[in-house]
Formats: C-alpha cells, sequence, structure tokens
C-alpha cells in the first residue's frame, strides 16, 4: 500500500480526492479494527446515526485474499458501478485484471463501510497461498507489496 502511493506521489499524479490507505487487525475475530474506525469516523452502527464524513467518502476498496494476482472486482450488488469499474481496470487487461461482476463477497472489511452506507468493493485475486503462512502475516504484506 505504501508502495502505491509512493509510485503515485513520484509520478506527479494529483488525485481530486484525499487518498487514504488504513491496515486493519482484528477482521477474523469479527471485523474488530474497520468497524471500530468505522464507528469513531462515520457511524455507530448500533445507534444507526452517520456523521457528515460519510458525505465526504466516495468508496472503500479492500484487498484481502493473500498474494495472488488481482484479476478484477466485486461490485457488491452495486451494478451502477459496473461500467465505472470496467473502464479503470481497461490498462491492466494484459496483466489479466478484467474481471467486473455484480456478485458479492463477504467476510471482508469492506461490510463494516457497506453497513454505514459507504460503498464497499472487494478486489478479486488468485488464490495463491490464501491458506497458508503468507496470509494475515508481515511476511505476507511484505511480499505483497514487493510482488
Amino acid at each position: 500500500m505504501m508502495e502505491a502511493i509512493r509510485i503515485l506521489k513520484a509520478s506527479g499524479f494529483q488525485p481530486r480526492r484525499t487518498i487514504r490507505i488504513a491496515l486493519w487487525s482484528g477482521e477474523e475475530q469479527g471485523l474488530y479494527g474497520s468497524r471500530n474506525y468505522v464507528k469513531n469516523h462515520f457511524a455507530d452502527t448500533a445507534k444507526t446515526s452517520a456523521t457528515r464524513n460519510n458525505a465526504k467518502v466516495s468508496a472503500y476498496y479492500n484487498l484481502d485474499n493473500g498474494t495472488g494476482k488481482i484479476r478484477g472486482i466485486y461490485l457488491q450488488g452495486n451494478k451502477d458501478a459496473g461500467p465505472i469499474f470496467s473502464k479503470w481496470l481497461e490498462p491492466f487487461k494484459d496483466l489479466g485484471a478484467a474481471t467486473v461482476t455484480v456478485n458479492n463477497t463477504g467476510g471482508t472489511d469492506h461490510l463494516a463501510f457497506d453497513a454505514v452506507g459507504i460503498p464497499g468493493f472487494q478486489f478479486i485475486q488468485d488464490q495463491i497461498e490464501y491458506n497458508t503462512r503468507t496470509h494475515h502475516t508481515q511476511y505476507g504484506y511484505l511480499r505483497s507489496s514487493c510482488s
């Protein structure tokens, strides 16, 4: 994640919006990290009261399937986002990242954002090393950023 931001900065890219990178903990124990972040910054789902910050967030993108190559994105039922992501992935088709599916996937931190009305999306990745020692470990994160 930090390498991606370094590359954006080095290229001189000037985003129109703030890009925030986060690394959660406690996903496997009940999305503790992302749910706490959402509660502190956007809304308390127990009270269902959103803050003004919700309007400042366009979307949440989640990468959580090990060290495999990115192949596309799950739209999480948000079919209207399909053309946007298809266009967004066009430059990566030759790398095999072309799948845009309306399907949902569960169990990742995007659910905490979806719960308060912030569209959450999960990338589709090859399942390489998903269930081995590299997933959810420092080694896996290091390897993902260096691959």
